[in-house]
């Protein structure tokens, strides 16, 4: 309840809301919220400490996932070691690509992209599909987490 997955209606009678509700019927959900509960979460705890250790490596496998899951390899041969991390990994992007509370528009539609001028920005996100972006950006230099160029970006003002 505290976050707000759950709600008390009344004290001592603990209910569904819509999220919960959510996870309760739709599998891909379910799988999605288990994997930020089981890699996520785990990954964001080691993030300083990965940042100590390895101060601006670009090493695939650098990263706080490996010091989390004590491994050294990069993060999708560790997946595919393990048919059930697959799968949960290939779920939850289904989940994600399928559910419109991720839909890159957000972003698109709630920053002002003009202030930005000449920017770098560096898609963290690369996991998701970014068309929504190529109508609205202004900045001129995209690249993803390891500075490698993204492709280019047409400049419009539509959306």
């Amino acid at each position: 309840m505290t976050s707000r997955l759950f709600e008390e209606p009344e004290i001592g009678l603990v209910a569904h809301n819509s999220v919960s509700r959510q996870m309760a019927v739709d599998d891909s959900l379910a799988h999605w919220i288990q994997y930020l509960s089981n890699t996520v979460m785990p990954t964001a705890a080691k993030h300083v400490e990965a940042t100590v250790q390895w101060p601006n490596s670009r090493q695939v496998n650098n990263t706080a996932h490996n010091i989390a899951f004590n491994h050294d390899v990069a993060y999708f041969d560790y997946v595919s070691q393990d048919a059930s991390r697959a799968i949960e990994f290939a779920r939850t992007m289904q989940a994600v690509s399928n559910t419109d509370s991720f839909d890159n528009c957000h972003l698109v539609k709630s920053l002002d992209w003009s202030s930005l001028g000449e920017a770098l920005v560096v898609d963290v996100r690369s996991h998701m599909p970014m068309e929504c972006l190529l109508y609205k950006l202004t900045a001129t230099r995209w690249v993803d987490p390891l500075g490698m160029p993204l492709s280019p970006w047409r400049k419009s003002t539509q959306i």
